[in-house]
Order: C-alpha cells, then structure tokens, then sequence
C-alpha cells in the first residue's frame, strides 16, 4: 500500500495533461483502501455476532433446560405435595423414581435405630427392606456431598449389597444415595437404582434429586416423630398389658407367668419361651419353671429343648440379654428348627435366679423397640419370679408342719372335707384314713431329748414320703402330722383291702427303719388305725373318731400293729 501511494506521488510532477489519469487512480487507489479496511471491520463485526447467536444459541439451551427442570419439578411437587397424606406423597415421589418396580427399586431409609419399620419403599420385597442398612462410612460421605453414585467394587464393597435378596440384587447395576435432612443432621437416605430421567445429564439428575428430597424432609421429619411417639405410645400400652396380667393373677403365681409369658411370646412374634430356675451352676442341670408357646411334636420337643439348654448355657455365659441371630446360632452348632433367639437373666439383687430363653423360628431382626418391650419384660419377670418363689415358700410354711414338712391339721382337714363332699355326690367311691402314733415316744424324748424326738418325727416322715412315692396308690394322696407324735394317710378312691394293705406296708417300713441321731440308732414302731368313708363315716368327725378308736384298740392289743374300725356295713374289700 506505501508503494501504491509513493508512485501516485510520483505521478504528481508529472506534465499536467496526465492529471487526470493520476488523480483517478488516486481516488481509486484510496477507495480500495477504504474497501479493504470496511470489509476487515465488517469481518470483525461478523464473527463479533456469531459469538453472540452462539451464547445466545446456549443461553437458550440452558434456559429450556431449567425451564423444562423446573417444570417438571413443579409438577412432581404438586403431585407429591399435593396427596392428603404424607404416606401417600411418599409412594408418588418414589413412583417418579421408579415408574417401574419389576426392573428397578428405590427406598427411604431412616437412620434413627431406635425406630421400627419406619422404611418405605417400591420395588424392593419386605426381606430385603427390613435388611437394607447404610454403611457409617456412607453416612458420614453424605453429610458432605449429600448424594453419592455407587457402582463397581465401591458398590461390591458396600454393605448394603448383602442384605437384597436375590431377585433385588438383580436389579442392581448402579445406586444413587441421596441424603434427607441437613449436613449434621442428616436423618434419612434415599437410595434408588434409578434417577428421574429427564434427558438432562446426570450430575443435574442429582441435583434435582436433592432438590425433591430437601421439599418432603420437613413432613418425612414430621413423620418419623410421630411414628417414634407412637412406637412409644405402643411400648407403654404393652407394658401395661403385661403389668395388668401380673397384678390380676398375683394370687395364682404359675398361672400368671404362664400368662405373661404366652402374650410376650405373641408380642415379639417367638416360637416358644422357656424360663430356668436356679441356674446357677449349669444350664444342663436347671430346673424348667414353665414353658409356653405352640405345642410340638414329640420328635421336635426333644431337640427344640436341647438347643434351648444350649442358649441358656451361653447365655449364662454373657450374663446380659443377647439376641442371636442365625449366624451366631450356627456357630454355636443351633442350626436347625430355631432362626433367632433372645435370652435374659432373671436376676435379684445381682443374683442370677433364673434365666429366660425367646426362641423364633423365622430369621427376621428383631426391632428396637420390641428389644425394649423384651429387656423391660426380663426385669419385670424377674420379680414376678422372685414374689412368686416368695408367695409359694409362704403358702407352703401355712399349708406345712415346720418340723417334718408334712401337711399341717388344717390342710389336712381341708383335703378330708373335699373329698368326703366327693363321696356325697358319687364322684367318688370311697375314701381311706390311716391314723399313726409313734408308740412310745416318750421314752425317746427322755432318752435322747427333743432333739432326738424331732430327729425321729423328721426321718418318719420322710420314710413315709417315699414309701407313698413307690406305692403310687392315688394322685390325691396326703400325709399330714396330725398332732403331736400321731400322722396321716388320706387315700382318695382306695377301699378297705387297700387300705389295709398300704397300712400294713407302711408299719413295717417304720419297723424295719431305726432312726440315726448322734450315732445312735434309735428304732421306732407305730400303731395304725384304719377307717373308710363312707362305711366308718360319712362325716370328717365321724370318720376320724372311727379311726381313732382303732389306733387306741391298736395300742391296748401290744403296739406295733393295724386295726380296722366296725361298721354298721361292712365296707367292701
């Protein structure tokens, strides 16, 4: 362009004929420099506007995106906010996410391990909700980043993995965890094998998705609450059941922890319970209290007792409720029949005095707050027991003679009078009465004192016991002291030869049978007296008057033999 300009210059000096020639070419060259500057100009404003239509081509895009976001956003939330109940607002966000259950699943989870049953979920079966825990570590991620993908050996590593089952576990290629409340309080996790498709890429998918959760976490928030006071409420109501049952049959103590235990049994969903008394040295030598629950065959009774002496032994050992879960029962070598078991110590004053064992047959966790119900039941239990041993040791001293543990002559008349009312009405046949008087028990008490007089009413009575034992003659049969040095024998249903036979049996026990005390051997003989109602008697007096007669007439003939009072009618034989 300089060169252009310096040969028109040139042309300047040159003859003016050629002036005009130059000054057109000056004009032209000046105009094509014009052109050449305008079309750079022009080029630069071109590309200038290209660049806008580009950003406005994008910005464009981005609002139609958000708006096509919001507007489905807006109307998810209509759809879900909109329902009368949270619950039902609920199954609509999770139907956004999972239009279809048979291929895909999504599930809020709660964090709070004091509630029950408190997940809700679509697509995913009962098994594998009641198992789907979130793993610490996950927890802890989503408090920062509030939604996290897993997939690959991140999503292999995960707990959560091993508590689908396996139709679930088919379904699963990705899981997107979505975290429910605020940073540090974070209280429920979404968790779905989908996002909402939108055609918007996936971090934006999250983002939405975060969105949606922080709309629903107030009512969720709402709901959790009062699913935990109803859950409260619940526990209480049980409780009080159980309470109600034990004040309403403190008079019949057996019969009320029969009771007790069938609704507990009922209310944490067991097969059976089962209580050991005094197990303090093993389990394999405690003593079965009561057992109640669904009755089993004679084959399954033998071995579903056997791994219940097994639980109560390694319970004794941890000395602590402790719930079991298959795993644990297969380590102790229980696996078969029972899924998962509870066992508590039954305990007073730090003192083991029993031990309960809860045996299931389904595997199924057993729910916080049915673990408050069971622990809050072992310790009411626990004093139940301990008032019903207590009631019992008590009703046995009113009911016993102290020295030989025998019935005592009000219990004894108690049993006479019931069973001649049996007789009156032909529910019974006849009745037997023996009557005893150790024969010379004076003497033994100026020989060897009152201690060796007890010592001998103490081994009499016990050698009865167990002569009664083996005769097995009658279900009703009692023996009382009935005063003094004189016992007796009442034998429901049993004639006169029976009678006599037992009698004579008995004698010669306590004949052949001395006494030791002190390195003595002191050797007792008896008299008996024998009656049947109604042949001797039909009324108590009557009869023990018949029987008394005869124990005097059984002492003046020489001691040391039976005799059978008279009748009017001679009883049968």
């Amino acid at each position: 362009m300089i060169e252009l300009l310096s040969f028109v210059a040139g042309f300047a000096i040159a003859p003016v004929a050629n002036g005009y020639v130059v000054a057109l070419a000056t004009v032209c060259c000046v105009q094509y420099f014009n052109h050449l500057m305008n079309r750079g100009r022009l080029k630069e404003v071109a590309q200038g506007l290209r660049r806008e239509v580009d950003d406005l081509c994008v910005e464009m895009r981005d609002i139609s995106r958000d708006r096509t976001i919001s507007r489905l956003e807006n109307q998810i939330l209509r759809d879900v906010l909109g329902q009368a109940e949270f619950s039902k607002s609920l199954e609509a966000m999770l139907k956004r996410f999972i239009p279809n259950p048979t291929d895909d699943f999504a599930a809020i989870v709660q964090l709070d391990a004091s509630l029950e049953a408190a997940h809700q979920s679509r697509g995913l079966d009962a098994e594998s909700l009641r198992q789907l825990m979130i793993d610490p570590e996950l927890v802890t991620r989503l408090r920062a980043e509030r939604g996290l993908l897993l997939s690959g050996a991140a999503l292999q590593r995960s707990r959560l993995l091993s508590g689908f089952s396996t139709e679930d576990r088919r379904k699963v290629s990705t899981l997107y965890l979505i975290g429910v409340g605020d940073n540090e309080d974070l209280f429920a996790v979404l968790v779905t094998t989908r996002l909402i498709g939108i055609g918007v890429d996936e971090d934006e998918q999250i983002e939405l998705s975060k969105r949606l959760m922080a709309t629903i976490a107030g009512g969720l928030r709402q709901n959790l609450e009062l699913r935990k006071q109803a859950q409260q409420l619940q526990f209480t109501q049980e409780m009080l059941e159980l309470r109600t049952i034990a004040d309403a049959s403190a008079d019949q103590p057996m019969r009320m922890i029969e009771r007790f235990l069938s609704r507990l049994v009922e209310l944490v969903a067991a097969r059976r319970a089962t209580v050991f008394l005094n197990p303090s040295a093993s389990a394999e030598s405690a003593r079965v209290l009561v057992q109640v629950g669904e009755p089993l065959g004679p084959t399954i009774q033998k071995a579903w007792e056997l791994h219940e002496r097994s639980l109560a032994t390694v319970g004794l050992v941890y000395n602590q409720m402790t719930v079991f879960e298959r795993s644990q029962l297969e380590r102790f070598q229980i696996d078969s029949l029972i899924s998962s078991a509870i066992t508590i110590p039954l305990t007073q004053n730090a003192r083991t005095i029993g031990l309960l064992v809860l045996t299931r047959e389904h595997a199924h966790p057993l729910p916080p707050g049915r673990r408050q119900l069971v622990a809050w039941a072992g310790g009411t239990l626990s004093a139940i027991i301990q008032n019903a041993l207590s009631l019992a040791a008590m009703e046995r001293e009113a009911r016993q003679d102290g020295l030989t543990h025998l019935a005592n002559r009000r219990t004894f008349d108690t049993h006479l009078k019931k069973e001649l009312e049996r007789i009156a009405d032909g529910r019974l046949d006849a009745c037997s009465l023996l009557l005893f008087d150790l024969d010379r028990f004076k003497l033994v008490n100026d020989t060897y004192g009152h201690q060796g007089g007890d010592a001998v009413l103490r081994e009499t009575a016990s050698l009865l016991r167990r002569e009664a034992a083996h005769l097995r003659s009658t279900d009703r049969l009692v023996l009382a002291r009935y005063g003094g040095e004189e016992l007796a024998v009442l034998l429901p249903g049993i004639n006169l030869a029976g009678a006599i036979r037992i009698a004579e049996s008995l004698r010669r026990a306590i004949e052949t049978t001395p006494v030791q005390f002190e390195g003595k051997s002191i050797s007792i003989t008896s008299s008996v007296g024998v009656a049947v109602a109604p042949y001797h008697g039909a009324t108590a007096s009557e009869l023990l008057t018949s029987a008394d007669q005869v124990l005097y007439q059984a002492k003046t003939e020489g001691r040391n033999r039976v005799c059978v009072a008279a009748a009017s009618a001679p009883a049968p034989l």
